[in-house]
């Protein structure tokens, strides 16, 4: 997007293009100018809606201020959108104007820049593109003076730049950014699987777009407030950090009028005191501002908070831009935040993250906090308790496009071009490593790409060519990690500080990597990289350590204070894609996530006090963790507070076992009368009785059962059993039968109170131990019933209390008898609905837990029974859950490959009976979610193919009933997918087409049922999909007619709806566009 925008009136035309000529001169060749050819828009282009486009991508709008610009209304409409869209300008007058005669928003805060020819005036012979003729135009030389000056002082914030300064034209575009940096002109163009810094902004490549996104965001237009708390989210492999580091960071910094970032934090293992923690960041950021503060002092600050933190950073961005009004925004950027939930630096992450909530909510200085962290990991900071009341705003990250990919190979081979060290790279290399990063890279390919590169430049980089044979000499992109080890251990062969043979060399290795620098995370199971010291890691294995620094598999870093060396995975993606290492952390798995647990609950332990409440490990949980105690390669990373953790934690158990061994006793003495024993079953059994006949009186069913109390002992018991097998049975019919009738109508109060009443009948028994298995098993139906109506009703937390309190049972009797599928396919279902709640509620990593172990279940049924076509049709189900939630955070490999799973299964019942509408319509949904995440990786040929065979499958189902209305939504949402991918492709004329047989079908649905609401929003939808491809063809009245019918059926919704927040929020977005279309027209018909 271009970084100037000039607004001018056509009677300057030859001012206009003798100002551009200039600007081009001085090095500002990135702007936008509706006379140029070149840049402007191209014929046939709304030229409404670049301009539009234009003003919201820009940097800095230039105003050329004439008589005729103040006369001219679409003068006027820029200027009013620069203000809306939050953007810094320049005026510039061609015209003696006085001052009082300018609008008050061009004078009140920025000097104008006075071209208006006097004395010392420059001559200029601009050709204007209509005529072609050359016109003469004179301009102050002052003036443009004036005008660099301004220009430099916006874009280039340092102490030393003069008007003779060239200018540094740095924009969202990588080659605008000066590379390679004056300070590192040796530096090399490929990074490797380290992040990149703000000296690499210059060849940070294929992230454009989402840094024109975020900058948008962060800058924001006036009449929104950019958010206090934003959250770049992204799965491990995006390239969070560097987007944070070398793309976000460096344009902000230079836009020092409104923002002032400081240097990043890294949590590591003490976001507040560590290397680079917040006490580091205050010293360096007042260093800069050259302001004298001792450590002392931050540190006194820091420990008092707010009260004392929020004067030091008033003054400190007051002194950054002295003549700011306001002072610059401070942007807070913290990398990595996943490493505020370690184990070891807990304390002060609780302390930080009280701060920040106290700085966003209470704080009397304007600031940012721009935070990166994974997807898998951000429910943890979501509910972090210390953040609560803070609004998160997220920034998702998807993975790159791999369109993008072959700018990241070519585009820094571009930047050596005019160096001393030129670069060229065979277009077949090219080549293979676009399809091996796409079909061996997977999650990783990026940090993959990254690494590869890096070790061609560096193995064969000097002699100015990267070729086909050298890469395939390395091994390729799945070869090139194991090449680097396989280097690393030649070298440990040669190193006589080494065992010599290879067990031996092995067996260091992996001493020296785990626990130090390879971990679990006890929570998402998944493999998670520390941050160590060297000395930290044992003498005997440091040596080898050190070989695979060497290769760059391993990071380092120096300390600035106490001079230690640091040490980490270059990449996360190192400890999925080494093949040894992973293998590794899958054998100790268990235990990983053992001494994660405990080191965790230790420090939790020691920050409250010591408080017998915070001993956490009990019971098995326990015996896992003293099991540890025969790792000492393990344990070895174990601080006395760990281990009197432990020791408290099993003299706490002890106690507890104790206490419940008498409490047993006692229970034992309490039960031995056997007649106290059976008058006490047969007093349950007839209330039981009583209640059941209660409930079916109140289902609507009419039932009388007594019997007298003063008959004989034992003709009343007879009587009892007969009775209590009748009140099963009207339990049995509520559980199963009603339910099955009252869940389709939609009387969810009914079914609610029928559920309730159910569970009182089973009240009557103590726990479980009189009731029968089938009995356990009614009661926990009957909790699941209750449990689906709570999740209808949006009660989220009471239905998972009930699920999970059903689960409990459900586990015992599938304990019980393991072969019955019933059983086990119960336990399933119940673990199903837990993850089904857990998603609901955002709790990801939790929701992907329980899905997977309803899935283990699933899987053994469907391998007892292949050919039981309802196991099978279960575990795609399954497959399908478990894609849902990999794709919500992120992890769109993973994701699809699940989806394809469940396809597999659903294609072969599709075609053991094509007759069965039902597997059909499932095989149309696994196309179409197969679809979606193609879409996402920017695969848009396969997604449309994918969308297609949906259709195809949607349609005949269609036609098979046409008055099947659910069958007609899924065509129309067919339809209007297909849509979507043809106008990302840049097919409007198909995707046109598309979504007019989209808004066919839903319009019949519509008529059909005007009181849906559901079918009256699919219109509105369709309504706004054709309204907004129409406007980008600059068709603006029909456009306009589609606009105003979808807030026509908004509003109607909304009157009927008014708890539907939804729809509120549609309806302020859709009158802002119609507004927006209708200004164009009236601009245009004017």
């Amino acid at each position: 997007m271009p970084r100037l925008f000039i607004s001018h009136s056509n009677k300057n035309a030859a001012e206009t293009i003798a100002l551009r000529d200039w600007l081009v001169a001085e090095g500002w060749d990135d702007l936008f100018l509706d006379l140029d050819p070149t840049r402007g828009a191209v014929p046939g282009e709304p030229w409404e809606r670049k301009l539009v486009e234009a003003i919201e991508g820009c940097d800095i709008v230039l105003f050329l201020v004439s008589q005729g610009w103040l006369d001219s209304g679409y003068c006027q409409e820029e200027f009013r959108l620069a203000n809306r869209f939050n953007k810094r300008f320049l005026g510039i007058l061609l015209e003696d104007i006085p001052i009082k005669d300018l609008p008050k928003k061009l004078t009140a805060t920025w000097q104008l820049a006075n071209l208006a020819s006097s004395h010392d005036y420059q001559k200029f012979w601009p050709v204007l593109p209509d005529s072609g003729r050359e016109h003469l135009v004179t301009f102050s030389q002052s003036g443009l003076a004036q005008l660099k000056n301004g220009l430099n002082k916006i874009f280039n914030p340092q102490p030393n730049v003069t008007p003779n300064t060239k200018i540094d034209k740095t924009g969202p575009d990588p080659s605008s950014s000066p590379w390679p940096p004056a300070s590192d002109p040796d530096r090399s163009p490929y990074r490797g699987m380290r992040p990149m810094e703000a000296e690499d902004a210059g060849i940070f490549f294929g992230r454009e777009a989402p840094i024109l996104d975020l900058l948008g965001l962060l800058r924001g237009p006036h009449e929104k407030t950019p958010p206090r708390f934003l959250v770049i989210l992204g799965a491990s492999g995006s390239g969070k950090s560097s987007f944070l580091r070398a793309g976000i960071l460096p344009r902000i910094s230079r836009d020092a009028h409104r923002f002032l970032p400081l240097p990043i934090i890294r949590p590591e293992q003490a976001v507040l005191t560590g290397e680079n923690g917040l006490l580091r960041c205050l010293e360096q950021a007042f260093k800069r501002c050259q302001i004298v503060k001792t450590r002392k002092e931050l540190r006194d600050a820091l420990d008092t908070g707010i009260q004392s933190l929020s004067p030091l950073l008033s003054q400190l961005a007051s002194s950054a831009q002295p003549t700011s009004s306001p002072p610059p925004t401070l942007i807070f950027s913290i990398d990595q935040a996943e490493e505020l939930f370690l184990a070891e630096g807990t304390e002060e992450s609780q302390r930080f993250l009280t701060l920040l909530k106290e700085l966003v909510l209470f704080g009397t200085v304007n600031l940012t906090i721009l935070l990166t962290i994974r997807s898998d990991t951000y429910e943890r900071l979501q509910r972090a308790e210390p953040l609560g009341g803070v609004r998160q705003v997220t920034f998702s990250l998807p993975p790159m496009p791999r369109g993008a990919y072959h700018t990241v190979i070519t585009g820094p081979m571009a930047r050596l071009a005019a160096t001393s060290r030129p670069l060229q790279i065979d277009p077949k290399l090219t080549e293979a490593l676009l399809q091996d990063s796409d079909h061996d890279g997977g999650k990783d390919a990026l940090p993959l790409l990254a690494y590869t590169l890096e070790r061609l430049y560096l193995e064969y980089g000097a002699g100015g060519e990267l070729n086909l044979a050298q890469y395939r000499e390395m091994g390729g992109i799945r070869g090139a990690i194991e090449a680097a080890v396989k280097q690393a251990f030649t070298a440990a062969a040669r190193d006589p500080a080494l065992p010599r043979d290879r067990a031996d060399q092995l067996l260091l290795l992996r001493r020296g990597l785990i626990p130090w620098l390879a971990g679990i995370d006890p929570d998402t199971q998944a493999p998670r990289r520390r941050v160590a010291k060297l000395e930290e890691i044992p003498a005997e294995a440091q040596p080898m350590i050190k070989h695979l620094i060497e290769q760059r598999l391993l990071a380092t870093d120096v300390e600035k204070e106490g001079g230690a060396t640091t040490i980490e995975p270059a990449h996360e993606a190192l400890l999925r894609q080494w093949d040894l290492l992973q293998g590794w952390l899958q054998e100790d798995s268990t235990a990983l996530a053992t001494l994660e647990g405990v080191k965790h609950s230790a420090k939790e332990w020691e920050t409250n006090k010591r408080q017998h409440e915070w001993l956490t490990h009990t019971a098995g949980r326990l015996d896992d963790a003293e099991h540890l105690k025969q790792r000492d390669d393990l344990t070895r990373s174990f601080t006395a507070s760990d281990w009197d953790y432990l020791k408290a934690c099993r003299e706490q158990d002890n106690q507890r076992r104790n206490k419940e061994l008498e409490e047993a006793r006692k229970l034992a003495e309490a039960q031995k009368s056997e007649a106290a024993t059976q008058r006490k079953i047969t007093q349950r059994t007839r209330v039981g009785f009583i209640v059941a006949t209660g409930l079916m009186i109140v289902a609507g069913i009419g039932a009388w059962i007594g019997f007298s109390g003063q008959q004989v002992a034992e003709r009343e018991r007879t009587v009892a059993v007969a009775a209590r097998g009748h009140a099963e049975d009207l339990i049995n019919y509520m559980l199963f039968d009603l339910r099955d009738k009252l869940a389709p109508i939609g009387r969810l109060e009914l079914l609610e109170m029928v559920s309730r009443k159910a569970l009182d009948y089973f009240k009557q028994f103590p726990a479980s131990s009189g009731m029968s298995q089938e009995q356990q098993r009614n009661l926990e139906v009957g909790k699941n019933n209750l449990g689906d109506v709570l999740v209808v009703q949006g009660d989220l937390e009471e239905a998972l209390t009930i699920y999970r309190d059903s689960m409990e049972i459900f586990k015992r009797l599938a304990a019980i008898d393991p072969n019955n599928a019933e059983g086990q396919r119960d336990l399933a279902v119940s673990q199903e609905k837990i993850g089904d709640v857990l998603q609901q509620q955002g709790e990801l990593p939790n929701a992907l837990a329980a899905y997977r172990d309803s899935m283990k279940i699933t899987k053994r049924l469907a391998a007892m029974d292949p050919d039981n076509a309802g196991w099978q049709r279960t575990l795609s189900v399954s497959h399908n859950k478990i894609g849902d939630v990999l794709q919500q955070q992120g992890d769109l490999t993973n994701a699809l490959a699940a989806y394809r799973d469940s396809m597999a299964i659903r294609k072969r019942l599709a075609a053991m009976d094509p007759n069965n509408a039902e597997w059909q319509r499932d095989l149309s949904v696994s196309h179409e979610k197969i679809g979606d995440v193609l879409q996402k990786q920017g695969d848009l040929t396969n997604a449309l193919a994918a969308y297609r065979d949906a259709m195809e499958i949607s349609k005949r189902l269609a036609a098979m009933e046409p008055n099947n209305a659910e069958w007609q939504r899924d065509l129309s949402v067919s339809h209007r997918k297909i849509g979507d991918a043809l106008q990302l492709q840049g097919d409007l004329t198909n995707s046109l087409a598309a979504y007019r047989e989209d808004m066919d079908i839903a319009k019949h649905l519509a008529a059909m049922e005007p009181n849906n609401a559901g079918w009256q929003r699919d219109l509105a939808i369709s309504h706004k999909h054709m309204g907004q491809l129409l406007r980008k063809q600059g068709q603006l009245t029909e456009a306009a007619a589609h606009f105003q019918q979808e807030i026509a059926i908004i509003e109607a919704m909304f009157k009927k709806f008014p708890d539907q927040q939804p729809f509120q929020y549609n309806l302020d977005r859709s009158r802002n566009n119609l507004r927006e279309i209708l200004s164009k027209i009236d601009r245009t018909n004017k």
